[in-house]
Parts: C-alpha cells; sequence; structure tokens
C-alpha cells in the first residue's frame, strides 16, 4: 500500500534502540570549580542539598536555594563563579525562585511556622518585600511584563494579583475553589478550579471576569505550564496515585498524554513504556517551544533526565499498510547524566541547561546543541 498520514502519537525512545539525531549533552564544570570565592563553594561542596536552580534572563546568573541544616537561604552566583552572595536569611525554608521577566527582582516562596509567604527579593541590593503576611501560598507566577504577580492561598482557595509598583493586590473571584494560577499572557490567567469533585484547568480574563473551561475529566488536573507562544498547555494530572504529564491546545482541544505509548502499537517490541513515576519534577518549556524538560523517577529509576520533542517527522514501515509517514511527539530519555536528576531548568538562548545531582547536592550545567531529528522505524 501506499503512504498515508497519522498524527497525535506520542513516541518514548531511550538514546540506544533505534536511529535517531538526538540533541548532543556535554557536561560543563560546575561553578564551584571555577571560583575562587569561598562564598559559593561552602554552598555547593560543603551544604549540599542544593535546590531550585534557576537562570537570570540574561543568562549571566543562577538563582537556587541551599540547605543550611536549619531550614534553606536563597544564594545568587554568577555563572562564571566569580561572585555569589547569600540573598536572604530568614530561617525557614526559601524555595521556587523565578526572576522577574526584567530581571530586576526575584520571587520566591518563605515556608516558616507552617505558613507559606511569598517574598520579592530585588537582584541589585537585596531589599525584601513581603508580598503576603500569614499566607499559605502553593504557586505564583509573573505575567509577561514584570508587572504583576498572581498567586494562590492554599486556606481560601482564591486567586490573587499583586501590581509591584503599587504593591495594591486584587482577589479575582471565580466563584469556586481555586489554585495553581499562571498568567497564559498579559490579560489571562489558568488555574485549577473545582466546580464539583475535581479540580480541572479554567481561564479567566482579568478584564471582563469571563470564565472558560479548558479541561473536563475524572481527574485532578492541577499545575499549568503555558508554551511561548500561548498555543499549548502542558499540565499535571493524578487519578489516585497516578501521576502524568498531558498536553492540549489553549482551547482545550487534542489532549494528548506524554507519558503513555499509544494503545494501538505494540509497547513490548517496539516502543519500550515509560515506568510509572513516582513524582516528576515541574517541566520546562524551551525558549522556542519546541521541547519540554523534566526529571522523574520510579521504581525503576532514581531521577532521570527527559527531552520530550513535538512534532517531529517519522515513517513507519508496516507489512500491511506499507510506508506511514506522520508527525510525533518523542520523549526521549537522556540517560542517567548523574544518579539522582531534580529540577532542571533551560538557559534563556536554550542551548544549556541546568539540575540537581541530588545525590551529591552540586548544581551541574549541560550544553545542549539542539539538532533536527529524524527517525525510520521498520518491521
Amino acid at each position: 500500500m501506499g503512504k498515508r498520514a497519522l498524527a497525535g502519537v506520542v513516541l518514548l525512545l531511550s538514546l540506544a534502540p533505534l536511529a535517531a539525531t538526538l540533541p548532543a549533552l556535554t557536561l560543563l564544570p560546575s561553578p564551584s570549580a571555577q571560583t575562587t570565592e569561598a562564598g559559593l563553594k561552602g554552598v555547593l561542596n560543603e551544604r549540599l542539598n542544593v535546590s531550585w536552580p534557576t537562570f537570570s534572563p540574561d543568562g549571566l546568573e543562577l538563582a537556587f536555594t541551599a540547605d543550611n541544616g536549619n531550614g534553606s537561604d536563597l544564594w545568587v552566583t554568577r555563572i562564571d563563579g566569580r561572585r555569589a552572595w547569600q540573598a536572604t536569611s530568614l530561617g525557614g525554608v526559601i524555595s521556587a525562585p523565578e526572576y522577574s521577566p526584567d530581571g530586576r527582582r526575584i520571587a520566591c516562596l518563605w515556608s516558616h511556622e507552617g505558613l507559606s509567604d511569598l517574598l520579592l527579593i530585588k537582584r541589585e541590593g537585596g531589599s525584601l518585600m513581603r508580598v503576603t503576611e500569614g499566607g499559605h501560598v502553593l504557586r505564583f507566577s509573573w505575567s509577561p511584563d514584570g508587572t504583576r504577580i498572581v498567586y494562590d492561598d492554599w486556606t481560601s482557595k482564591k486567586i490573587r494579583v499583586t501590581t509591584i509598583s503599587t504593591g495594591s493586590t486584587r482577589v479575582i473571584d471565580v466563584g469556586m475553589p481555586a489554585l495553581y494560577p499562571t498568567f497564559s499572557n498579559e490579560r489571562n490567567i489558568i488555574f485549577s478550579g473545582s466546580d464539583r469533585s475535581y479540580f480541572n484547568l479554567w481561564g479567566v480574563d482579568l478584564e471582563t471576569g469571563a470564565l472558560r473551561r479548558i479541561t473536563r475529566s475524572l481527574a485532578n488536573d492541577t499545575m499549568a505550564w503555558v508554551s511561548p507562544d500561548g498555543t499549548k498547555i502542558l499540565f499535571a494530572s493524578a487519578v489516585g496515585t497516578r501521576k502524568q504529564l498531558w498536553i492540549v491546545d489553549a482551547d482545550g482541544s487534542n489532549p494528548q498524554e506524554l507519558l503513555a505509548p499509544p494503545p494501538f502499537f505494540e509497547p513490548a517490541v517496539v516502543f519500550p513504556p515509560n515506568p510509572e513515576p513516582d513524582w516528576i519534577s515541574p517541566p520546562r518549556w524551551s525558549p522556542d517551544g519546541k521541547h519540554v524538560l523534566y526529571a522523574s523517577s520510579s521504581s525503576n529509576s532514581a531521577g532521570n533526565l527527559f527531552l520530550v520533542t513535538f512534532n517531529v517527522s517519522v515513517t513507519i514501515n508496516y507489512p500491511a499498510w506499507g510506508l506511514v509517514d506522520t508527525q510525533m511527539t518523542v520523549v526521549t530519555n537522556l540517560g542517567n547524566v548523574t544518579t539522582a536528576v531534580r529540577q532542571p531548568s533551560w538557559s534563556p538562548d536554550g542551548k544549556g541547561l541546568v539540575f540537581v545531582d541530588a545525590s551529591t547536592g552540586e548544581l551541574l550545567i549541560l550544553a545542549v546543541e539542539p539538532t533536527e531529528i529524524k527517525i525510520k522505524i521498520g518491521y
């Protein structure tokens, strides 16, 4: 038979079994190997338990947290390792730092005395602003222009937006319990809301208050990550203890599970299934929107690094059908770069990534050389 099109397929590969051109990864020296200052070396080599690394928008710095034995603090280092400084000393636990889009501030969560407050820290000068006092914040998100920040509250299950320049805060009333908000553009927010017994994804227009439902499932769809161009939404979904990543178009159409092979193929022969993950790190879109990076572990894997590539050209030779040309989403296991990968994050130019080696507590930086992936599969 001739060729015919097949779309919307997810392919899971490891580096070895199939012939394909994959991104080249090069391990770069850790900042601690390049610095002569005791500050950063002390954080990376003595304190261990480094977490939450993230690049500044200009790619010149990394913000991260370091466990000091009694909690964790926010630290910032230049990529060349020539300067490192401690940005907080509050007690409690600092987590999830994120630079504002203009790079002038770092937002983070501060867990203390049973509370979780949202903090803003100026990149230059180090002055601190408490956005919440006595809060229970689970997630926050910068607006694309960096002038506002949206966040939730576990106790009230309401969404709030704070304008940075004035400190004024607006409660966004969506008429249902709402958590895990994120800006999809300057005007719209995506959140996880429950109008009955399950949390699904919803959108709200900040100007009109209009609501739109994005997902409709008998599962708890929680945190969402919007692609750089705003056309795709990646989100975490759980049914009981089963955790998965899904992707949908911005309007909720074309749902696709990323971590499971298609049921009409033969997973044991051609597409080895991904082990059921015990946890999945927050996935990160590449700056160009062509890839997603995440780490996960399972009973058979202690924290591998995975790269999702969209719209890959694949030709499959079926005995009964002949050649089939298709566009696939390819999930590539990048292998054991280290024994336990945690919290990977892209550089702003998409040519590098940083993550934590949980077995040593070190920050590792990889150079990535993205290349076009072409796959041919024959039975």
